[in-house]
């Protein structure tokens, strides 16, 4: 992304699914290894008390979308296919001049076409078996049942090796599209990216070989 002539930063937000703030080898974890997250958290600030305003999806990605708390936003649970009328971050940033891109999982959107903020979601999904990633898993690998294939659920606890090349994981997917969509960007606007990842949510599928 190119600095626009206003020089307002570009914001690239990079959001995982169901991931614990103390799940990174910077906080001294005793197994996992997370050299790329703890560069960036090493070179910025780094929160070690930061809490979601609710530990359900659906209601924390409504109070991330409107700044406003789940009491105050009206989703205090996890119900689906919720329609809301409230303001959205990306939306003001939107009206104050930013290009705003979705990449990756959803956050919840109802209906589906509603954008919330986000002018680009060509590279977005709302679930594994809809929108343009199951899209182009179901053209490149026709029949094979896209990532239900594996055969495991998907807020169970069993693990499997990721069945297809690894280019075609969903992280790995998710990511080269936000960096296609950085390059992508319109120069004289500045640009906010959410690049909005399924894992470490469930279902646990590494890439190559599972150890």
């Amino acid at each position: 992304m190119s600095t626009p002539s206003d020089q307002r930063p570009d914001i690239l937000m990079i959001m995982p699914d169901q991931m614990r703030g103390d799940c990174l080898s910077m906080e001294n974890h005793p197994v996992l290894q997370t050299p790329n997250i703890d560069t960036i958290g090493a070179q910025g600030m780094h929160f070690t008390r930061a809490y979601s305003t609710c530990p359900s999806c659906i209601p924390a990605r409504r109070a991330m979308l409107t700044a406003r708390y789940p009491a105050t936003n009206g989703m205090v649970g996890y119900r689906m296919h919720e329609e809301f009328t409230q303001p959205t971050f990306p939306g003001q940033l939107g009206s104050a001049g930013y290009h705003t891109t979705l990449v990756g999982r959803g956050m919840h959107q109802h209906p589906e076409d509603r954008p919330y903020g986000y002018q680009d979601r060509t590279a977005s999904f709302p679930d594994f078996d809809s929108g343009s990633y199951a899209e182009a898993l179901e053209h490149k690998f026709p029949g094979e049942g896209g990532v239900a294939g594996h055969g495991i659920s998907a807020n169970g606890w069993s693990a499997r090796s990721w069945q297809f090349p690894d280019t075609w994981h969903p992280t790995t997917w998710g990511a080269n599209r936000a960096g296609e969509k950085m390059k992508e960007a319109p120069v004289k606007y500045p640009h906010f990216i959410t690049a909005s990842f399924v894992a470490p949510h469930p279902p646990f599928y590494s890439p190559g070989v599972l150890l």
